[in-house]
């Protein structure tokens, strides 16, 4: 679970890349900003100019004909009600296995 400071916002990020190459470099960028829960959905607790970065970061990845990355806006208050049905190993702990 993310532990916001004041000054962060709370995002979701999910993303359908059909690129590899350009799926792993979205990947890596999120990674150095949140905590992945899904294959390609990462939680961010961040600035509203590192959010506005990422975008302007992730923006030419998602160039292809299918591409999607939807982005989650969420109160602190919201996001501290959320609920999960297993528990999310530690920040830098996921192992993705292709």
């Amino acid at each position: 679970m993310l532990i916001p400071k004041p000054d962060e916002i709370i995002v979701i990020i999910a993303y359908d890349i059909s690129s590899n190459r350009r799926r792993q470099k979205v990947a890596d960028i999120l990674t150095d900003h949140g905590q992945r829960v899904n294959k390609s959905v990462f939680e961010c607790a961040i600035t509203q100019r590192e959010f506005e970065t990422i975008k302007a970061q992730l923006r030419p990845l998602s160039i292809g004909h299918k591409d999607r990355i939807v982005y989650y806006r969420l109160c602190h208050r919201c996001y501290s009600r959320r609920e999960e049905t297993k528990k999310l190993p530690p920040a830098g702990k996921v192992r993705i296995f292709r």
